[in-house]
Parts: structure tokens; sequence; C-alpha cells
């Protein structure tokens, strides 16, 4: 998978914690700024919440509208754990981080 630029394009990704055993789908039109911002948050704003971060990026995809992207993270978000799972497995059957991937 690749960044596209130029266009304007909207982000549905998957990040995991440090032991995958928590999944959040999220949308953004920026992947790689928000990629950042994460690991800023993670470094320097320990929040206490308790919460492990989901920091590590396993999945993303491109849409071509906010809509269509919104639209998709809510369907992802409705599926089972499984269903997601089977969805990482697809293009990253491996579930390695794909931060570094998208950030350069």
């Amino acid at each position: 998978m690749s960044i596209q630029s130029g266009d304007e394009v909207y982000y549905v990704y998957v990040l995991g914690n440090k032991d995958r055993s928590q999944l959040r789908v999220h949308t953004t039109g920026d992947l790689s700024s928000k990629l950042s911002e994460i690991q800023y948050d993670k470094v320097y704003k320990k929040k206490g919440s308790g919460r492990e971060v989901c920091d590590i990026l396993l999945y993303w995809e491109q849409h071509g509208t906010a809509l269509e992207a919104l639209k998709r993270e809510r369907e992802i978000s409705s599926w089972s754990r499984r269903r997601m799972e089977d969805l990482i497995y697809a293009v990253n059957g491996e579930w390695k981080a794909l931060n570094e991937e998208v950030m350069n």
C-alpha cells in the first residue's frame, strides 16, 4: 500500500496496542501526521488513564471523501473482533507495525 498525495484523501485505519489485545478504528485526512501526533502524545503527554495506548498501525485504507471514510469507519467498528482480525490478516498477515512505512 502507498500513501496517495496531491488529491484530497481520507484514511480509515486500525491501531493496536503492544500485545495486539486492543484494536481501535479511526478516520483522518492525514495519516502520517496523525501517527506522529499519537507518538508525541504517548511520549510527552502521559494521560494517566490506566489504559494502554493503541499506537501501532496494523491496517489502513484510502477513501476519496470524508463521508465515505466515516461510513467505512462505522462499518468496521461494528464488526466482531474476529472479522477485524481477518481484515488485518488479509493485507498484513504478520501483524507488523506499518507506522514507518506510512511515515516515510
